[in-house]
């Protein structure tokens, strides 16, 4: 569960090799190239900002678990294999979108140049 909240934090703020890297940088380029300072500015400043947020949840994440008492749930184990299931299948994703962006990246020209 920490692997996959981790992904999807650095993917949040936009890590390469995770499907945030494309969306910030075809953002950040396109602003560049219709010279709007102001918004890529703002974009790149909330980046860092949010970037140390998530560093933080991060850090306590991984930090030493502190002893407390935890009263366990008996779920049925068909819960947990649903849940890990669908939480490993958007991890994938969430990395395969940030190394292969091509697909996405086609469809969206495709669909804003035809209609």
């Amino acid at each position: 569960m920490a692997a996959i909240l981790t992904i999807a934090l650095l993917s949040l703020a936009g890590i390469p090799l995770t499907a945030g890297f494309p969306a910030k940088f075809f953002l950040l380029t396109t602003g560049i190239q219709k010279h709007l300072w102001l918004p890529v500015i703002v974009l790149v400043v909330t980046s860092v900002i949010g970037l140390y947020y998530y560093l933080r949840i991060l850090s306590a994440l991984f930090a030493a678990p502190q002893l407390t008492s935890v009263k366990e749930r008996n779920l049925h184990p068909f819960f947990y294999f649903t849940t890990y299931a669908s939480l490993v299948v958007l991890m994938i994703l969430l990395l395969w979108l940030g190394v292969l962006p091509g697909f996405i990246v086609e469809n969206v020209r495709e669909f804003l140049f035809v209609h």
